[in-house]
């Protein structure tokens, strides 16, 4: 096997796009949505309290599902996403357990209408 050896005198830099970075483009969005905090709060009452809580169980129970444990999971994603936003959390906490929120209630909801329970 033979080593090749490269003669530079510039230090070597590698860097990654910044388009590959989920978690910083997220970050700058959310710094971006500081304005709207309000309605963002608002917003999750509203869209996780009066829609996706009541679908999800309606769903589950009316598919046969386990309805006492998707139910406790959607009421403490609520719960959780509520107390960050009242409880003056940055922004980024906010919209991080928003979305959480809404993607755990989804997954439910694909779940019971499938057939399978974790």
């Amino acid at each position: 096997m033979a080593t090749h050896s490269i003669q530079s005198n510039s230090p070597v830099q590698v860097t990654f796009p910044a388009s590959l970075n989920f978690v910083r483009k997220f970050n700058d969005f959310a710094d971006s949505q500081q304005k709207w905090a309000i309605a963002y709060f608002i917003g999750s009452l509203m869209l996780i309290g009066s829609f996706f809580l009541p679908v999800t169980f309606l769903m589950v129970y009316s598919l046969n599902g386990p309805v006492i444990p998707f139910l406790g999971i959607s009421m403490i994603s609520f719960f959780v996403s509520l107390i960050a936003n009242m409880s003056g959390m940055g922004i980024r906490a906010c919209l991080y357990s928003f979305f959480f929120s809404i993607l755990l209630h989804l997954g439910m909801m694909l779940s019971a209408f499938a057939g399978f329970y974790f």
